[in-house]
């Protein structure tokens, strides 16, 4: 089973989506949409079911190579 990247992306935000709507929250690009840290945040919460610490500092990029590593590390 070989799918197109555009493909991949769209299953993965309705995957997000899936989950951020449990905060009333949603994403169209995931590369806009996650990376100043808020709904990553708040997508990595309502996975682990825990409450992690706010942000000490400003906004917080989140690189598209840092999304890849953690999703890698998850499985």
């Amino acid at each position: 089973l070989s799918l197109s990247p555009s493909t991949c992306v769209q299953t993965f935000t309705a995957w997000v989506n899936s989950h951020l709507s449990k905060r009333d929250m949603k994403i169209e690009d995931i590369a806009r949409d996650l990376s100043d840290g808020r709904k990553l945040l708040a997508l990595l919460e309502i996975i682990a079911d825990e409450t992690l610490p706010k942000p000490s500092r400003g906004t917080m990029k989140v690189s598209l190579f840092s999304l890849h590593l953690f999703f890698s590390a998850l499985g």
